[in-house]
């Protein structure tokens, strides 16, 4: 049967000593028939440890090797057989402050300080997506984020009634009667820019908070259809939305679970002046 050998080459660990059972070949150590060899790395010291020679059970050689380079690898193998299945990987000494990550979210929002009745069920929907360029300065437990995304928000109107702008003021205004089949709605779509601080209780993150704001850029639009003499109409209309408004953000991540958001915006749903006063609440989750 052919011979069997673990070559560990100094000019791959930057070094070697010499160790019990092992002969010296140039600057190669050569050991033969193995039971075990470990190879680990952490940050810039390898440790080697092999264990089990031929003709030698009790053979154990560890050597430890300060690594200059950037570039640190950690090797396992429990037997020689499985040479072939060694797997390696490659990481920086120094990672990058900066990584990036996408977001998805969705939520019910409900509409605090708006007239009884003037949404129905009391509440709309939101959905969203965006990117976030993430800062770790001090380690992966701390991290800043800034980033783009866009969001779109829709609320039923209450039932018998569409919304419609009158001399500027949007307003609830009742179907005719000969109208039927109805159905209206409004909704919200804005460019959002996020400005987020996460604290990391792991390094994992599979347990962490976020604060932050959400600037919005808003753009709105009502929609209406309705049944009349047995031919059915589709009205579409604008909306005096607040053109720019911030919300505050909570999230808060729980281990095997999606994380959970809170949203509220303090700036009234319409322009001053162009429309009942009131705010928006949401509740949601986000991967």
């Amino acid at each position: 049967m052919m011979n069997r050998r673990i070559l560990v080459a100094v000019a791959f660990v930057c070094g070697a000593a010499l160790g019990a059972g092992a002969s010296e070949v140039s600057d190669t150590l050569v050991f033969e028939q193995v039971d075990k060899v470990r190879i680990e790395t952490r940050d810039t010291v390898q440790r080697i440890v092999i264990s089990g020679q031929k003709d030698d059970p009790e053979m154990h050689y560890v050597q430890r090797i300060s690594i200059p380079d950037t570039t640190a690898v950690r090797r396992q193998m429990r037997n020689v057989r499985d040479f072939n299945k060694i797997v390696i990987t490659r990481r920086d000494d120094k990672p990058s402050k900066w990584s990036g990550s996408i977001h998805l979210n969705f939520g019910l929002t409900t509409l605090p300080g708006i007239p009884d009745g003037d949404v129905v069920r009391g509440i709309g929907f939101e959905a969203g997506i965006g990117l976030t360029a993430d800062y770790n300065p001090f380690g992966k437990k701390n991290q800043w984020s800034v980033g783009l995304g866009f969001g779109y928000r829709h609320f039923e109107a209450p039932k018998n009634r569409y919304w419609t702008r009158q001399s500027g003021v949007m307003t609830l205004v009742p179907f005719d009667d000969a109208q039927t089949d109805r159905n209206a709605s409004m909704y919200v779509s804005s460019i959002e820019l996020p400005l987020l601080y996460t604290h990391r209780f792991d390094d994992r993150g599979r347990w962490a908070f976020s604060l932050g704001v959400i600037g919005r850029y808003n753009m709105g639009g009502t929609d209406r259809r309705y049944e009349l003499a047995g031919e059915v109409y589709h009205v579409d209309g604008g909306l005096s939305v607040r053109p720019f408004s911030v919300d505050g953000l909570a999230v808060l991540k729980l281990r095997y679970l999606p994380a959970f958001y809170v949203r509220y915006s303090p700036m009234s749903f319409f322009r001053d002046d162009r429309g009942p006063k009131f705010r928006q609440l949401t509740f949601g989750v986000c991967f």
